[in-house]
């Protein structure tokens, strides 16, 4: 049985995480003011918790996608990669695009790191988990 090679909701929770990571990133910092929230330590955790929340997405798409390398090495490095790329880019975006009155970081984008390690590790002990049959069930 032929099938299309583009599915289109194939990797849907890390899309929609990443465009509501680039939307948050690219959000200009008058809008902010505008809600009254002062931003210092809130800011790297909210880093920390968007970029969890992508590699956990990512992930678990790529184990569901690829039996072969579930829970496996190449996985972690691979969900890392795209994660730090990703946090690259959005850091560079903020700091090129004069418009947004926003500064990438290099404290930012160790927290993005931080993040992804996070929702990695997290997923992986989730996915473990989930696949070792429970004591005396055969």
């Amino acid at each position: 049985m032929y099938t299309f090679p583009f599915v289109p909701f194939r990797y849907s929770k890390t899309a929609t995480a990443g465009i509501l990571i680039l939307t948050a990133c690219l959000i200009p910092s008058s809008e902010f003011s505008k809600l009254n929230v002062q931003v210092t330590f809130a800011d790297i955790i909210v880093h920390c918790i968007m970029f969890m929340v992508f590699s956990a997405a990512l992930y678990w798409d790529i184990s569901k996608r690829r039996p072969i390398l579930k829970n496996g090495f190449k996985t972690i490095c691979i969900t890392m990669l795209i994660s730090t790329v990703f946090g690259i880019i959005t850091e560079l975006l903020q700091h090129y695009i004069t418009i947004l009155n926003r500064s990438g970081s290099i404290t930012d984008l160790l927290f993005d790191l931080m993040g992804a390690a996070l929702g990695i590790g997290l997923t992986a002990l989730l996915i473990k988990r989930r696949s070792v049959p429970a004591p005396g069930y055969h």
